[in-house]
């Protein structure tokens, strides 16, 4: 069977992980984002929503292509 991301999500629960966090009241959160310019572009524009929700910060960003890192770097904060 081909495993997509859509269907990833769902089998491994992490399909709540967001509303989760949204509604999480402890202490922040630090996330480190892997990606590839080129292939996949980091989840078509999902390394982004990181820097919207105000208990989560992004503490390191990694891209195999190294000219796309920089563009990520921007993206990301």
């Amino acid at each position: 069977m081909k495993m997509n991301r859509r269907l990833f999500l769902k089998s491994s629960g992490l399909a709540g992980i967001s509303s989760a966090l949204w509604g999480q009241t402890a202490s922040d959160y630090t996330v480190g984002i892997i990606g590839h310019t080129g292939r996949g572009n980091f989840g078509h524009g999902l390394d982004k929503m990181w820097k919207l929700h105000p208990k989560i910060s992004v503490v390191g960003v990694a891209d195999a292509n190294p000219q796309g890192l920089p563009k990520a770097l921007e993206r990301t904060g």
